[in-house]
């Protein structure tokens, strides 16, 4: 597989909360419904991000996707997917680029010129492209790899252990929330929670934490538009993820962030 040299990134995999409504109105008119408007004669681009990623690419990634920015839909044709979930078994990638496959096919794009993929939906543009190498031109991948972590699985096993704890007590809807606050600690890097929330705790019994705030908001935010089997299958399926790098021919431009627990850029390298 060919790259270039690691370039420092975002996390992708979770909308920043302070995108404005300008930028999600933007987001609405740019990217909306499985694809960005048809422009005629347009190279097509697919946009896949992180397992909270929908089909509207612009609304996720409001600062990269839309008229005259990096990913500019007034001059390309942009595809987004909403993620599927096999409701008879475990969830795979390739499931997802199979869905993907057969989106191209309803929209009658024979060949992507590109894939832009981060995190889960970085993960999806590989299985695509070994499984499809004939239908895309080039990969650009952000903080995904040919498979997961040791570390980035324990990560998500303890979360789903959360889940069944939860469901099992009466509490799917809590247990919910605090498995995404546990996933949000492994979306930012220790030196962007030291910026953000140093500090003493707020007096109380018992005391509160700055960093709790962000947490509860960002886990009881998640659990309200989501439920506990879909973030389960879709865990579970970062965890399944397998390609063999020697067989991706597409070329690659891979990005990786210092300081990446899931995806650290020594992984990227193999």
């Amino acid at each position: 597989m060919r790259h270039s040299p690691e370039r420092g990134a975002d996390a992708p995999d979770i909308a920043r909360e302070d995108a404005t409504a300008v930028a999600r109105k933007r987001a609405v008119r740019s990217c909306s419904g499985a694809s960005a408007r048809a422009i005629p004669g347009a190279e097509a681009i697919a946009v896949l991000g992180g397992i909270s990623a929908s089909a509207g690419c612009a609304a996720w990634w409001p600062a990269q996707v839309g008229p005259g920015l990096t990913i500019d839909t007034e001059c390309h044709h942009v595809v987004g997917l909403d993620w599927t979930v096999n409701p008879k078994g475990p969830t795979t990638t390739v499931d997802q680029a199979d869905a993907l496959a057969a989106e191209l096919d309803r929209q009658r794009i024979e060949c992507l010129d590109a894939i832009v993929g981060a995190s889960y939906g970085g993960m999806v543009a590989l299985a695509f492209a070994q499984r499809f190498p004939q239908r895309v031109n080039r990969l650009v991948l952000l903080s995904a790899a040919h498979q997961s972590h040791p570390m980035a699985t324990a990560h998500r096993v303890i979360q789903r252990r959360i889940l069944a704890l939860g469901g099992a007590n009466g509490h799917a809807r809590e247990a919910l929330a605090l498995a995404r606050s546990l996933a949000i600690t492994t979306y930012r890097t220790r030196d962007e929670f030291q910026q953000r929330f140093a500090g003493a705790p707020r007096a109380g019994t018992p005391p509160r934490f700055a960093v709790e705030d962000y947490l509860d908001h960002c886990g009881s935010k998640f659990a309200a538009d989501w439920t506990a089997d879909r973030y389960h299958a879709l865990s579970e399926s970062l965890d399944l993820h397998q390609v063999d790098p020697g067989e991706i021919t597409t070329p690659s431009f891979l990005l990786a962030v210092d300081g990446d627990t899931l995806v650290p850029p020594s992984q990227m390298r193999e």
